[in-house]
């Protein structure tokens, strides 16, 4: 696995979005694209003009931002985004709707106030981009957003995206950055009130769930690190503390093997012979379909391992089921699912945590766990069940009662 390494200032890791004045999260797969973007970005304007970005010190040892460098529009790749293993297939069609929210967004910076020479303030991101024929992103960011992203003095973090990336969820993704920023601690603690927690990362999980992010960002990272809510007089008080250890150690993330599957091998060159030969896959485009078809056909062999959002999302339901369970005298001779009713519609969720309107079609409404979460915390809704099923509702055991 290549390491690619990002100065990610504080005052960007102490930061949330917002959309219309109001907090907005990014998706776990956003985060990846945010901060992707900002590695490409950087480097392309670097390599395209680094003599007149940054000028070298009176001891020769470090740079500075020349006060002269003009800010100007930037060409990347899309292909650079697979070279990251980000996008993949080649499809960019979540990219390109990623980058239209981030022309709309602004990011509040600085929220936590460590650098003291940049105000707490909203920052446009982008000033303009577009995507031509030849899949080349054509962008410029804000003079603002250029300026604090290109270089700062003392706050700022060496970041390994390839860890940031094998993290699962965008949750856990933002409470890395938050605690990496104070890596180098010699306390090695950090406390962080309840209300400036939820800025950055939205609403606080369940105690177990938060366990289990910190777990997750253990496992990828090989550090060791624990969460408490003290306690004063017997109440919680409205603050987190973190403590850990080997914070500035490398990550414990094993170079993937680049092992070929054989038989897999030899059905993507099969379907891919077949598709040439009906005239459907162009002989100069064997090399790209032949690999999407060699990918799906891996994803289908490969057992799926829960994300954190998943897992927070089961234990959601399963409270709600609980709840139904205790209060209602359930028929055992009908399959009970809970739903929700919105707009007169039932939603239900299936097997892969995507909202859908039960009818000849289903018709969905998340496309994943994250989005099915984010779409239940910014909604109240009524949460019933129905007992006049007798037939069972395909791909939808996690609804049933």
């Amino acid at each position: 696995m290549n390491t690619h390494m990002l100065n990610i200032p504080s005052v960007v890791s102490h930061s949330y979005f917002t959309l219309g004045g109001k907090i907005t999260h990014l998706l776990e797969k956003e985060i990846n694209y945010f901060y992707s973007l900002l590695y490409l970005y950087r480097n392309s304007l670097l390599n395209q003009s680094i003599s007149t970005v940054f000028l070298k010190s009176e001891n020769q040892k470090n740079y500075h931002l020349n006060s002269e460098f003009k800010n100007f529009e930037i060409k990347i790749e899309l292909l650079q985004f697979n070279e990251l293993g980000i996008v993949n297939n080649y499809s960019y069609t979540d990219l390109r709707a990623f980058l239209e929210i981030l022309q709309q967004i602004d990011i509040k910076v600085n929220i936590l106030g460590k650098n003291k020479t940049i105000k707490s303030t909203s920052i446009g991101i982008v000033e303009k981009y577009k995507i031509d024929k030849d899949n080349i992103l054509h962008i410029k960011f804000t003079d603002k957003f250029v300026e604090i992203i290109l270089h700062t003095e003392k706050y700022f973090m060496k970041v390994d995206l390839d860890i940031l990336f094998n993290l699962s969820g965008y949750k856990s993704k933002k409470l890395y950055l938050f605690l990496k920023d104070y890596s180098n601690y010699k306390n090695q603690c950090i406390k962080i009130s309840e209300e400036n927690l939820i800025k950055l990362i939205g609403n606080i999980p369940s105690k177990k769930i938060l366990n289990e992010m910190i777990d997750s960002i253990n496992k990828v990272h090989g550090i060791d690190m624990k969460i408490y809510n003290p306690t004063t007089n017997g109440k919680k008080l409205k603050e987190y503390r973190f403590e850990f250890k080997n914070l500035t150690q490398k990550s414990k993330l094993k170079k993937k093997e680049n092992l070929v599957d054989d038989k897999l091998l030899k059905q993507s060159i099969e379907i891919t012979d077949k598709k040439i030969k009906e005239g459907k896959v162009s002989e100069d485009k064997r090399e790209v379909y032949q690999k999407t078809v060699y990918d799906n056909l891996l994803k289908t062999t490969q057992p799926k391992e829960k994300s954190v959002n998943e897992i927070e999302l089961e234990e959601y339901y399963t409270s709600i089921k609980e709840e139904i369970k205790s209060n209602n005298d359930l028929d055992s001779k009908y399959n009970h699912y809970i739903y929700f009713i919105h707009n007169d519609n039932d939603f239900y969720l299936d097997n892969d945590y995507k909202l859908f309107l039960l009818g000849f079609q289903r018709k969905y409404i998340t496309d994943n766990a994250e989005e099915t979460l984010r779409l239940l915390r910014e909604n109240e809704f009524e949460f019933v069940f129905k007992n006049n099923f007798h037939a069972v509702i395909k791909g939808c055991d996690i609804s049933l009662i």
